[in-house]
């Protein structure tokens, strides 16, 4: 993350001016895609791997480097989606019918078509299973989602076993894990993903650095694995190198990387689930590169993690071990932190960045 603050940087939420007003929000780690209320995509900034999907004229950014935008821009093909999920230097949707069409960088399987290879258009993805939630990567080259049937299916690169089939080669179409339990959330971070099952444990496989899967042992695993401790959550969010759940009482609980644990960890991560310190209770959460936003029942937004680029709302660029209000007094009905920035939708519908 930014160890200075860039040009640009906003410290507390303030809100863009856009030609559109979006229903639902998706980050990723320097693009941001949303949906209208009708369910077409659009997207913004930045476009060096065509994750922004689409082939219209855009400016340079970087110094005329790389072609970006810094306005939405409706995504090609005219399809209607229902959920987003976006990665680095990929964006996929799901459809109404239960097909996932992805655009962006593809060389290591991540659109899912089959092909190795990169498109600036959506292509669908290559399924026989109709899927009903898309999961959202950070880092992670890999993406997964989940069947009708309430299997999960990865795609993209494997070499860490991030894909949960129990093997490293590369998995271009989605490729169902080796479970057979049913699941409600996924999520994919940066050599590994997990997934909630509907018993309320949460399995998770791939790389360990950081103790991110969870499992309290040391290694990795190349098929899912139970995390420990016993907790029953409902809800899940994967971030690039940690993971975060919210029990049925809306308790939060993360593991892996020290400083986005929302609370003291060791210096070689939170091998197993620990409570984010300062007991509020919340109802949602996403989890960003290195940080985490939530909101409480209260429709109030905190932060926690890594700050250096702002992305923790609270005015400052000072990390957060445990969670800190969001600034300003805005009720808030949905977030997605994202690599090193947020986005908030508030009660009233308007669009919140930091």
């Amino acid at each position: 993350y930014a160890t200075r603050p860039p040009a640009g940087m906003r410290k507390s939420p303030f809100a863009p001016s856009l030609s559109v007003s979006f229903s639902r929000i998706e980050l990723g780690y320097g693009h941001t895609c949303g949906l209208l209320a009708d369910g077409r995509a659009f997207c913004m900034g930045d476009n060096q791997y065509a994750q922004l999907g689409t082939t219209a004229p855009m400016q340079r950014c970087q110094s005329g480097a790389l072609p970006c935008s810094p306005t939405p821009l409706p995504v090609d093909g005219g399809r209607t989606f229902v959920q987003l999920g976006a990665d680095q230097r990929t964006t996929c949707g799901l459809d109404i019918d239960g097909a996932i069409y992805c655009w962006g960088f593809g060389v290591g399987g991540q659109l899912g078509d089959g092909l190795s290879q990169s498109s600036p258009t959506p292509v669908k993805a290559q399924a026989n299973v109709r899927f009903r939630y898309l999961g959202r990567g950070q880092a992670a080259n890999n993406l997964c989602a989940i069947s009708e049937s309430g299997h999960v299916y990865c795609w993209g690169v494997t070499a860490d076993g991030q894909g949960g089939h129990g093997g490293i080669a590369p998995t271009p179409a989605p490729t169902q894990i080796a479970s057979n339990l049913s699941f409600r959330a996924t999520g994919s971070g940066q050599g590994y993903a997990c997934a909630l099952a509907e018993t309320g444990d949460i399995y998770c496989w791939g790389r360990n650095n950081y103790g991110r899967i969870g499992t309290g042992v040391a290694g990795s695993t190349t098929v899912p694995a139970l995390v420990a401790g016993g907790i029953k959550y409902s809800a899940l969010a994967v971030g690039g190198q940690h993971a975060c759940a919210l029990t049925n009482e809306g308790r939060a609980y993360c593991w892996g990387f020290p400083l986005a644990v929302g609370g003291a960890a060791l210096s070689d991560g939170a091998r197993t689930p620990q409570a984010v310190e300062g007991g509020v209770v919340f109802k949602s959460v996403s989890a960003g590169f290195q940080h985490t936003c939530a909101i409480d029942s209260a429709d109030d937004a905190w932060c926690w993690g890594a700050n250096g680029a702002g992305a923790l709302g609270d005015g400052t660029t000072n990390d957060r071990t445990a969670p800190v209000r969001v600034a300003g007094r805005d009720k808030f009905v949905s977030i997605s932190a994202g690599g090193t920035a947020t986005c908030g939708i508030t009660l009233s519908g308007r669009l919140l960045r930091w």
